[in-house]
């Protein structure tokens, strides 16, 4: 293979690997490590080696026979990657150090990526051949982490990565402030629509709608009345000849036949809900997310910034009327106008402040992965300066000709 593109790193490794400008054997060995390291080779075959962790992922089940050829044939393969990744390991605490360089193995991210899946590997292989360490096969599931390795292969992928970790704390701080923004709109909304997003269900219902007295058995679920504020004809419907009396509380024609009333104060308005029990009905959500307390509030924003399924909240939020009554159509149009604005602010604004946040990150590593990290300030400026002035196009000026023959 070729030799390296870059210089080897200085400083002395281990304590033992001196710099390449000795002259010692550790030193040389250590300059022949960093030509492996560098070289094409070799990394196309660490490339293969993650490639061949990720088959074996995918391969290896808890459901294979344990003595069958094919659990065998992984195990010796897994013990082949690790090997491997323990030689990469090795190789690179040689030339780079371990943890006191400048350039140290552990000094990098992915280097402690890499670290945590060889020990946690070596580990898993040691328990599996140790039944007293078997407690320690937990380890096991972070070998899920091995197809991150592929990122650092790519160098675009590993920019998106290292943007998205740069962007961690002010993604954090963002968050926090959406939070507040989150709980404000929450009890906002939990003073408007708590216990309002429920309704008369059932087969029993809507088979009473479709009977003769449908518009009436309607009109008193969704505007009850008092029990003697009805006349004779609306008592009967709830009197002991009623199709749902439940003979439990009811006393001649005076009182209702359903106990949920007849337990109400007669001169009151019963609510949707008592009526609703007392039609037989099933008083449930009509939508499966509420607002019934505050952490429901912000778990249903939550799946509303999302835009699945926000509509139907909001339609059935304009047909709330209150606590314990039945939704009437379009009985509430300022629903809309606040849902529209928690879209706009929670979905629409929230969303592009992380998408911005994210990106400013990635143009901040793009920048500096594109050279800027090998020159100083100066060359920097130097090299942006003849890179623009390689893009300015000169002007062709005519020279007048002398002389009187000149048209």
């Amino acid at each position: 293979f070729t030799g390296p593109s870059r210089l080897p790193p200085g400083g002395t490794a281990l304590g033992i690997f001196g710099p390449p400008e000795d002259e010692g054997q550790l030193a040389t060995f250590r300059f022949r490590c960093f030509c492996v390291l560098e070289s094409r080779a070799f990394q196309l075959f660490i490339a293969g080696a993650i490639l061949a962790s990720c088959v074996h992922l995918i391969l290896d089940s808890p459901l294979i026979d344990p003595d069958s050829a094919l659990k065998e044939g992984l195990r010796n393969l897994n013990l082949i990657i690790l090997a491997i990744f323990m030689l990469e390991m090795v190789l690179k605490m040689v030339v780079y150090g371990f943890l006191w360089l400048e350039e140290a193995y552990m000094r990098d991210s992915w280097n402690i990526l890499d670290f945590t899946i060889v020990v946690t590997s070596l580990i898993d292989v040691i328990a599996e051949e140790n039944p007293a360490l078997r407690s320690l096969r937990a380890f096991r599931v972070l070998r899920t982490l091995r197809p991150l390795r592929f990122l650092r292969q790519f160098e675009e992928l590993k920019l998106v990565v290292d943007s998205l970790v740069a962007s961690a704390l002010p993604v954090a701080y963002l968050f926090v402030i959406l939070l507040v923004v989150y709980a404000i709109f929450g009890i906002i909304f939990v003073a408007l629509y708590k216990g309002a997003l429920n309704g008369c269900q059932g087969q029993a219902i809507e088979s009473l709608f479709a009977g003769r007295n449908g518009t009436v058995y309607h009109s008193l679920l969704q505007h009850p009345r008092a029990w003697n504020s009805l006349n004779e004809a609306e008592q009967a419907l709830f009197g002991p000849d009623a199709v749902f009396a439940d003979d439990v509380s009811h006393f001649g024609t005076d009182v209702p036949s359903c106990s949920a009333w007849a337990r109400e104060d007669l001169d009151d308005e019963p609510t949707s809900r008592v009526m609703c029990n007392c039609m037989d009905g099933s008083w449930e959500r009509i939508v499966e997310q509420n607002f019934d307390a505050l952490h429901h509030a912000l778990l249903t924003l939550f799946e509303m910034s999302s835009t699945e399924g926000w509509a139907d909240v909001m339609f059935a939020a304009a047909d709330s009327t209150g606590i314990d009554m039945e939704p009437i159509r379009d009985h509430n149009k300022l629903a809309y106008v606040l849902f529209i604005a928690f879209m706009f602010v929670g979905a629409g604004f929230a969303v592009n402040l992380f998408v911005g946040v994210i990106y400013g990150a990635f143009c901040r590593k793009r920048e500096e992965s594109e050279g800027s990290q090998f020159l100083t300030s100066h060359q920097k400026q130097w090299v942006d300066t003849m890179t623009i002035t390689s893009k300015f196009t000169p002007k062709v000026k005519f020279q007048v000709p002398k002389g009187g023959s000149a048209l």
